[in-house]
């Protein structure tokens, strides 16, 4: 047996008595026109003012105009006498400081053994099996 796809089961749609009579009446889709604006209805009222009204109209600020002159302050604060300025330092490259070891009485004593370095060859090849 091999791996195949799994077929899908049919949809079971259970059945009804339940049949259109008649013909099927449709919806159809106004067409939309801009509308017109209705006027304003403005209703008259018995209100009014009564003797004269004495007002004088708001100036108006200006909105745009020339742009002030800038004033710079003054002040007694002048410089005497002449200008020191530090002189740049010449670089160069830092020296390494002596490393300082602490004295202690531990001495060597006897010969020590060297192990010599041996020299390398090349090695066999194991056989393949």
């Amino acid at each position: 047996e091999g791996y195949y796809p799994a077929e899908r089961p049919k949809a079971i749609r259970p059945s009804d008595n339940l049949r259109p009579e008649g013909e099927f009446e449709k919806r159809y889709p106004e067409s939309y026109k801009p509308a017109e604006r209705p006027e304003i209805i403005r209703h008259p009222d018995n209100l009014k003012p009564e003797g004269e009204i004495d007002y004088k109209p708001k100036e108006k600020a200006p909105i745009k105009g020339d742009r002030a002159p800038i004033v710079k302050p003054k002040d007694n604060l002048y410089p005497e006498g002449e200008f020191q300025r530090p002189e740049p330092e010449g670089y160069y490259p830092a020296e390494r400081p002596k490393a300082i070891r602490p004295s202690d009485n531990l001495r060597p004593e006897g010969e020590f053994e060297k192990r010599y370095p041996e020299s390398y060859k090349p090695a066999e090849r194991p056989e393949i099996i």
